[in-house]
């Protein structure tokens, strides 16, 4: 199995999952349907606020260099 369609099976698993949660709650009478509903798209928000961060660091040296005032180091 390649490492994309590893990625996509687990993806269609999770929203699956997240779906029939959803349904199960509304159905068992846990929750109103309005409730679940606001739940998912609350949890869509924060994924992809968290997905649209950069992934690493800016490039930032370790040791800046210190330079003085007549443009000598």
């Amino acid at each position: 199995m390649t490492a994309r369609l590893r990625r996509r099976t687990v993806f269609t698993a999770g929203i699956v999952l997240v779906i029939l949660i959803g349904v199960c709650r509304v159905v068992l009478g846990v929750h109103w349907a309005t409730d679940v509903v606001a739940g998912c798209a609350l949890g869509t928000a924060v994924a992809a606020a968290v997905l649209a961060v950069p992934h690493g660091s800016p490039s930032v040296p370790r040791h800046p260099v210190l330079v003085s005032d007549d443009g000598s180091r």
